[in-house]
């Protein structure tokens, strides 16, 4: 293992020193130079970005295009000989779009003065023919409760959350494709996102969901492509706190949060800028579950746990040796721990598995220009994490069950027993339960004596450790012809994953010693995959601009690669016998083709009509591929394809009035091959995973616009989704026993929220602006509301007598949650310094749990007076309050207080 890493880590400096690299986060200035009098060009004008070394010289017909420009807000200088210099000011780029800057140069012989002059940026793109949506730094800073990317995607049209978890227009959790200055950012395992980027990191988010280009590849739903902030050319300094802690314990969680940022200049190096930022994030959360939590080494400190917590650390490098050489270079780490609620085991948290995790990530990322119509990108990122859930301080399974105590309560009647001997007579005062012979008639490992429900004694019996390293290359190649811009590039990315899962640890078995992975002996259930395969990609694609039209089309090739693993000779037999199959070899390596064409037809600067249609795909995760059959009641399965989709959309974009656009989108989207799975006609029967699924997802969204001026800003959208799918999820009859007929036809899916509604409405006087309020003077004053209605999850419904009920058949209660934040800005000692208060549910409405605490046959929250199940039998007080636990509500009021420092 050691070896193979040195080999990888060997091999991806000797890239960085002999390549190009991609460069992601870039985006372009294009336009011309003109004579102010004459409207005639100004031939090789110079453009230059000011405060960097980054700029182009025009053409013969005063044409210029500057490409490679990392995403930020500029100030662009036009100059030509004999004439006055144009400034134009607060020019914003952004990724992979490009921003037109006409210039009109006076004659100096007019004695005019050099001019400056704000940009205005362009309301709607007509060039884009995508659902895409940007949103940049200062659009960010003062959003209510907006700490992760999540939180910033949750709030746009056609997403809808179901807990931790993002769907866009109708697609699972695990079809996003999340990317960091334009590199992966995917867990192998779990297929989301493998590190948390804080919000104060962030110079810009992309958010693709509808129409994206074939250069983006294993995403169903969407993108999520994160710009983080570059060093300029001055030293900066930025600091964020807010706590709850001084506030009522009644509306306290407990939650506090840091972020510290620099930036600046690398001393004694030209052309360079270096960012070191660090956050850390801690709270109990609301639905406390008590007991110890641990400690987290972050930073050399050890940090006392909550029950949530997360910190993180990037440092990144930039630099530019010559005019058309761009590097980054990043490094991060990330930390979390996360103790989840669990009611039935509220009595006895301390016997509660914790979840811990970390990740590493290294990135090179760099541009080289080879022409103003030419250049080439290469990127070059390693990664690596781990992540275990087990008690506290546990590192192995076999330290799960030594009871220190020389007496135990093993037959249940609350007198203790006399001592049990010690097995392995390791420690006389350790029972090892555990480790008994398989004849023995051991206690059971949990007990609820009093028959209330909750867990009086025992732990919990499951044990997870993961770890990956992922290794990733993406080379691209942009030229510009004519009317084209043609882009073509390949991806190689290498991944290795060793997972070992175990169920009901406390099961021992002395004869089981063949079957792979550690521990072999322990556990009803198990799965171990300890494996490296290979994933590929190639891809072109070409803009084309023809009689006003941006026509966009484009290829993708997606190669996936098994490894070694699933041929070897005594996987293969276990497979057949467990599944009555008759596999000699599985195919190791497989192609899927996905075409993908854009149009948009401007019918002028400010109005849009877009159409997409693709293929796109969705890798299976490794559980669904390779969990094993060795011990296990649902094996997975190499030959699995990937999920295919095809998406279409069309779509009107206008600015109807200055600084008010209107946005309408209608889409589609139907689903094949799908993963379900199939009943064996093995004894036993074990469940397989399959490509038998489809589904479809249709809808529209209608978005309101007012981009920010006058001192205010609002977004108002609307989406109807109507998502369907055959096999909702792939355990879902698993976990039903297999005793109802599975349907054949398409139901809806478990987070097909019909209607949602969202509402951002911002009042913001900025720090050089001042507003005068009947008499009263304001500057760098805002508040900004947030408010999210949706139509409740839908749910199956409970019906007494009835043979059949199709699943989530009926609506849930409505969900309405409505945030706030306000800040007020002012200079302390030469330090711009911000006070804000920002509270989530402020009116403390209470919308349903629907994880908890949600009587499927009332279509409410258990009350007094309510059936249990399908009996005429009432429930008891007990029961009730029971079966409500303390999380039968989603989150009530919260408020932190916090506190901005910059310096600048």
């Amino acid at each position: 293992m050691k070896k193979n890493l040195f080999i990888i880590i060997l091999s991806f400096f000797t890239i960085i020193l002999v390549s190009d690299f991609k460069a992601a986060d870039y985006g372009e200035i294009v336009g011309t130079v003109l004579n102010k009098e004459t409207g005639e060009p100004l031939p090789f004008a110079n453009v230059m970005i000011l405060n960097t070394s980054i700029g182009a010289a025009a053409d013969e017909n005063g044409k210029y295009r500057i490409s490679q420009i990392p995403a930020g807000t500029y100030s662009v200088q036009a100059t030509f000989m004999g004439y006055n210099k144009v400034t134009i000011e607060n020019v914003r780029v952004s990724l992979n779009r490009i921003t037109n800057l006409t210039f009109e140069l006076g004659s100096e012989t007019l004695k005019m003065e050099d001019v400056i002059v704000q940009a205005t940026k362009q309301a709607v793109d007509v060039e884009v023919a995508s659902s895409a949506k940007m949103i940049n730094a200062d659009e960010i800073k003062n959003m209510p409760i907006v700490t992760s990317v999540k939180d910033l995607v949750a709030l746009q049209s056609g997403v809808v959350t179901d807990g931790e978890n993002i769907h866009i227009r109708g697609g699972r959790s695990d079809e996003v494709l999340y990317l960091i200055d334009g590199v992966p950012a995917r867990n192998p395992i779990t297929g989301v996102a493998s590190v948390e980027i804080d919000v104060n990191q962030i110079e810009e988010v992309e958010i693709l969901t509808g129409g994206f280009d074939a250069e983006y590849g294993n995403a169903n739903s969407g993108v999520i492509n994160i710009i983080t902030k570059t060093g300029r050319e001055r030293l900066t300094f930025d600091a964020v706190v807010k706590t709850d802690a001084l506030l009522n314990n009644s509306i306290s969680t407990n939650y506090d949060y840091g972020y510290l940022g620099i930036s600046g200049p690398v001393p004694f190096l030209p052309n360079s800028g270096f960012t070191l930022a660090s956050h850390l994030e801690m709270d109990d959360t609301y639905y406390k579950i008590g007991g110890s939590y641990g400690t987290t080494k972050f930073l050399g400190l050890d940090i006392n746990n909550r029950q949530y917590g997360n910190y993180g650390v990037m440092a990144q490098i930039n630099y530019q040796p010559i005019r058309d050489l761009r590097i980054k270079a990043q490094a991060q780490l990330d930390k979390s721990n996360n103790k989840n609620f669990n009611w039935v085991w509220s009595q006895i948290p301390e016997n509660l598995p914790i979840t811990q995790s970390e990740s590493n990530r290294f990135n090179v990322i760099v541009g080289y220009t080879i022409s103003k119509d030419s250049y080439l990108n290469l990127s070059a990122s390693y990664q690596n994490g781990k992540s275990k859930t087990a008690l506290l301080g546990l590192d192995s399974p076999l330290d799960a069950f030594k009871f220190e105590s020389v007496y135990y309560d093993y037959n249940g009647n609350r007198i203790p027993d006399d001592q049990i001997a010690d097995i392995l007579a390791n420690n006389p005062s350790i029972i090892d339960f555990s480790k008994t012979k398989s004849n023995y008639n051991r206690p059971p490992l949990t007990n609820d004596f009093d028959s209330d429900g909750f867990v009086d004694e025992g732990i919990y019996q499951n044990f997870y450790v993961n770890s990956y390293e992922t290794l990733d290359f993406d080379f691209d190649f942009t030229q510009f012809i004519g009317v084209h811009k043609i882009k073509g590039g390949f991806e190689l990315s290498y991944q290795k994953v060793n997972q070992l899962e175990i169920e009901n640890l406390g099961q021992y078995f002395a004869y089981r010693d063949t079957i792979p992975g550690a521990y072999p002996q322990y556990g009803t259930k198990r799965w171990y995959y300890n494996d490296a395969l290979v994933n590929g990609a190639i891809y072109i694609q070409d803009r084309i601009q023809y009689a006003g039209m941006f026509l966009n089309i484009g290829i993708r090739g997606d190669i996936f690669r098994h490894g070694d693993i699933i041929n070897d000779k005594d996987f293969i037999n276990q497979f057949n016998n467990a599944t009555g199959k008759n596999i000699v070899e599985f195919e190791k390596m497989k192609i899927v083709w996905s075409p993908r064409v854009g149009l948009s037809i401007p019918a002028d600067k400010d109005t849009k009509l877009f159409f997409n249609y693709g293929y796109f795909i969705q890798s299976p995760n490794f559980s669904e591929l390779y969990r094993d059959p060795f011990l296990t009641s649902v094996v997975g399965n190499p030959d699995l394809d990937p999920r295919k989709s095809i998406n279409y959309e069309v779509g009107l974009e206008t600015e109807f009035i200055k600084n008010y656009v209107l946005n309408i989108k209608l889409y589609g989207r139907d689903n094949s091959g799908d993963i379900g799975f199939r009943q064996t006609e093995t004894v036993p029967a074990r469940s397989i995973y399959e490509n038998i699924g489809f589904g479809s997802s249709r809808g529209f969204e209608i978005e309101f616009r007012k981009v920010y001026s006058n001192y205010f800003s609002l977004t108002a959208n609307y989406t109807y989704l109507l998502a369907r799918g055959f096999d909702l999820t792939a355990l879902d009859a698993y976990e039903l026993g297999n005793t109802i007929p599975p349907s054949v036809r398409e139901q809806r899916v478990g987070w097909d929220k019909n209607h949602t509604m969202k509402l951002l409405a911002n009042f913001e006087v900025m720090e050089n602006d001042e507003l005068n309020f009947f008499g009263l003077p304001l500057s760098d004053i805002g508040i900004y509301f947030v408010v999210q209605a949706a139509l409740g999850r839908p749910y199956t419904p409970i019906i007494p007598g009835a043979i059949y009920v199709e699943a989530n058949s009926k609506d849930g209660p409505s969900e309405l949650y409505i945030d706030a934040t306000m800040h007020k800005g002012l200079e302390l000692f030469g330090i711009r310094t911000v006070f804000f208060i920002e509270a989530k549910n402020i009116f403390g409405i209470q919308n349903i749990n629907f994880n908890s605490g949600f009587n499927a046959r009332t279509g409410e929250v258990y009350n007094l007076g309510d059936l249990e199940g399908q009996s005429q039998k009432y429930l008891t007080q007990h029961q009730i309050e029971f079966l409500r636990a303390n999380a039968a509500y989603t989150p009530d009021l919260s408020v932190r207080l916090g506190l901005k420092l910059y310096v600048k």
